[in-house]
């Protein structure tokens, strides 16, 4: 259970980077002699080599952004009736008032 929590906690980096790192060793060991020792050793590479990197963005990159967007604290407002309010004024002066205003202009 401890490699898939590790490759749960990896996979938004890895699912960025394997395409990348992936896709050009695939794409050079295709230039290699066509046989399934070469098959396996091209994908094993490849998928090796995306799992390296990916733990390797993550410990950089995404770790430290988790921490840093953690540690954002929003202010709460302390009157929230003011909001209340202004929807309430926006109801009132719908549509229908706009006709009895220019009905009276009229």
């Amino acid at each position: 259970m401890r490699t898939l929590t590790w490759m749960g906690t990896i996979s938004c980096s890895l699912y960025l980077v394997h395409t990348i790192i992936g896709g050009k060793i695939v794409n050079v060991g295709g230039r290699l002699p066509q046989s399934p020792w070469n098959a396996t050793l091209i994908i094993a590479t490849a998928c090796g080599a995306s799992i390296l990197l990916a733990w390797i963005f993550y410990l950089l990159i995404e770790g430290p952004s988790k921490l840093w967007a953690s540690s954002i604290r929003y202010k709460k407002k302390e009157n929230d009736s003011s909001i209340e309010m202004d929807k309430s004024t926006q109801r009132e002066s719908g549509p229908h008032q706009k006709n009895q205003v220019l009905g009276r202009a009229a």
